[in-house]
């Protein structure tokens, strides 16, 4: 009976220990009920202004389209002029951005037929800034792999890696890129053309047969991967740690270009390195500048409005 007894004692003991650790103090609870009320009639209040946002969306989406295709068929069947129909473009190209777009073909081809709009200028701010920071995030894996490749030379394997992941590189970034420009930024057509011929030369790689040219052209191309890793790392943090708003100010131009100067020097330095290890002519070095600056400014010039 006494072990009942203290058995029975124990478990009202812990009883009452559970009950005092669940319970809430009546400070925290009233916070708690006050933090719930707001979220309620917030995303009530958010749900309905959304649902009315939407319908406008479409009403609109319907008014532009209706106007494209009268502008379109005062010029064509009605032989209206340009400066007749200035007013009408010019208002059409102005409310554009708040149409949805799709991105171009490559982007399609990937995605498939998807909006890649972004309205709140928070989420074009964070998409470019996780864009850069993919960027920053690759080139030292693309320098790890030249070191690799060019220690083991002769394991084709390594170099097939290599070429996988630089498609995998380029695809991406002509991706982001490509939904960048639908959303304002200011990215060059003949950059993309050279995003996509990259894709293409890294395919073409792996079909190379193992041969003495592939492995002199192997070595150039890792020397020179290594190289502008280490450019593209110094480049992006500067460009990175200038461009914090959008778009961009004449400060952080000024220092875009002196980031880019930067890019241009040291690759230019690296191109002089490898024509006088292995021979490259002076027509190619002499075309180099411009060459680099392109590809250093790149980051640069993506400034979202």
């Amino acid at each position: 009976g006494g072990s009942a007894a203290g058995e029975g004692g124990a478990d009202g003991s812990a009883n009452g220990t559970e009950t005092r650790r669940g319970a809430l103090p009546a400070a925290a609870r009233e916070e708690l009920d006050a933090g719930h009320d707001a979220v309620e009639a917030l995303g009530q209040e958010l749900r309905t202004k959304l649902y009315e946002v939407h319908k406008l969306q479409d009403q609109f989406e319907l008014a532009m389209s209706k106007q494209v295709k009268a502008v379109r068929n005062a010029k064509r069947e009605l032989g209206a002029s340009k400066a007749e129909l200035a007013k009408y473009s010019d208002a059409l190209k102005d409310w554009e951005p708040l149409m949805p777009t799709t991105g171009g073909l490559f982007t399609r081809a990937f995605l498939g037929v998807h909006n890649v709009r972004f309205h709140r200028k928070k989420e074009r701010v964070l998409f470019k800034e996780d864009y850069e920071l993919f960027k920053r995030r690759v080139a030292p894996i693309i320098i790890a792999l030249c070191l690799i490749a060019l220690y083991y030379d002769s394991y084709r394997g390594i170099h097939i890696v290599f070429q996988l992941f630089l498609a995998y590189y380029y695809v991406n970034l002509s991706l982001r890129e490509g939904i960048l420009q639908k959303n304002g930024s200011n990215i060059k057509p003949w950059w993309n053309a050279h995003h996509y011929l990259s894709i293409l030369s890294a395919v073409l790689l792996l079909t190379w047969p193992s041969s003495a040219s592939y492995d002199m052209f192997a070595q150039k191309l890792h020397l020179f991967g290594l190289y502008m890793g280490v450019v593209q790392i110094f480049q992006t943090r500067f460009v990175s740690s200038s461009a914090r708003s959008m778009p961009c100010p004449r400060s952080t131009r000024r220092a875009v270009r002196v980031a880019n100067g930067f890019a241009v020097h040291f690759s230019c330095a690296g191109f002089s390195l490898l024509q006088h290890e292995h021979g490259l002519t002076h027509r190619t070095l002499l075309s180099l500048p411009r060459f680099c600056l392109k590809i250093a400014g790149i980051s640069s010039r993506v400034c979202i409005r």
